[in-house]
């Protein structure tokens, strides 16, 4: 199915990159949702807040990688993974 969406962002005109990047978030906000129902409470939880409360996800293509972490963008909470992206022209479609 993701790579459905993938494809279809490219034929929509999205980047490669940008669409690798919001199906990279979309999978991180659905991981989130899954944990949190298992755990019956906000995952990951954010740091130095006196409540419970969901350190957001982002990704961020940076240099020709992507950049995946939970928290905020200049205190990630946990490591920040990076992933190597092609270029525009080293992979021209996602297959399903």
């Amino acid at each position: 199915m993701l790579g459905h969406n993938i494809q279809a962002m490219l034929e929509d005109g999205v980047t490669l990159q940008e669409a690798v990047r919001c199906a990279s978030l979309s999978m991180l906000n659905e991981l989130q949702d899954i944990i949190t129902v298992m755990l019956t409470v906000p995952w990951p939880q954010a740091l130095n807040v006196d409540r419970l409360e969901f350190a957001e996800p982002h990704v961020e293509l940076r240099d020709g990688e992507l950049h995946i972490w939970f928290g905020e963008t200049d205190v990630p909470q946990g490591p920040v993974v990076r992933v190597p992206i092609p270029p525009e022209n080293g992979v021209a479609s996602v297959d399903s």
